[in-house]
């Protein structure tokens, strides 16, 4: 399939003020009604308006491409590529410039998840889990993991240290390549929650505050106040945490929280 064209369009946002608490600074722009964000290497990416973004360090953000990225979306990085599952379609994304190939056929309606580990990327579609392997050629292949276990619910996944992380029916999961999975501390992950790895941590924002979680055993401690209602994603890029909180880009530097 050919690659789309893209115009990529830059638009310069400066850093604003500080808000709600120590390390978090806002960034300018309107992010409200974003879908999804990653990050791959020192920058943020970010769905919203139908468009692609990337956002460095300070702020500054670039559109990608074209308005194709309507309606909802799950997105990851892997092998310097970003991976965007859209109407049941995964692609593959270049974050140069935004022009993308479908890697896939209409088989990931329905998914509400998706992070990379490895070479691999986990996706959590209905009540399965898959792990889907993408060769050089783009080929694509799936395979279901994590046994029989039903995954109906998640809210948001994470990588780290070579494990996967999701959050499902208020526990937070630690799954390993092969699919074996243990459930960490107590189920106190109700409602909506994001989460993000950072420097050996978990972040998890839910119900308004920012947690710093412990992913051997899923202690964790709460690491702001009650400033984070409203958020819809978080990301990790570089020593920083990116949170999209209604309208607004964060930047927040957790070692100072």
């Amino acid at each position: 399939m050919q690659l789309t064209s893209s115009d990529v369009v830059q638009q310069q946002s400066a850093e604003v003020n500080e808000v709600g608490e120590t390390g978090a600074v806002q960034l300018s722009g309107n992010w409200e009604g974003a879908t999804s964000i990653t990050s791959l290497g020192n920058e943020t990416f970010i769905i919203q308006a139908d468009r692609l973004h990337r956002v460095d360090q300070s702020g500054n953000y670039e559109v990608l491409g074209n308005a194709v990225w309507s309606g909802p979306t799950q997105m990851a990085a892997m092998d310097n590529s970003l991976y965007i599952i859209q109407s049941g379609y995964l692609h593959q994304v270049n974050p140069a410039d935004g022009s993308f190939r479908v890697i896939s056929d209409r088989a990931w309606d329905g998914a509400s998840s998706m992070a990379a580990l490895g070479d691999s990327l986990y996706i959590v579609q209905n009540d399965l889990m898959h792990r889907v392997d993408v060769d050089v050629e783009r080929n694509w292949s799936v395979s279901r993991v994590a046994g029989n276990s039903d995954w109906s619910g998640a809210t948001t996944a994470a990588t780290l240290n070579g494990s996967a992380y999701i959050i499902q029916n208020s526990y937070l999961h630690r799954v390993e390549s092969d699919g074996r999975f243990t459930a960490l501390g107590r189920g106190v992950w109700t409602g909506q929650s994001s989460m993000t790895a950072l420097g050996g941590n978990l972040y998890v924002v839910q119900s308004g505050y920012l947690h710093r979680v412990n992913p051997q055993d899923g202690s964790y401690t709460v690491i702001s106040d009650r400033v984070w209602d409203g958020t819809t994603s978080i990301s990790a890029s570089g020593d920083s945490l990116f949170i999209v909180q209604a309208s607004r880009l964060h930047r927040v530097n957790p070692s100072q929280s």
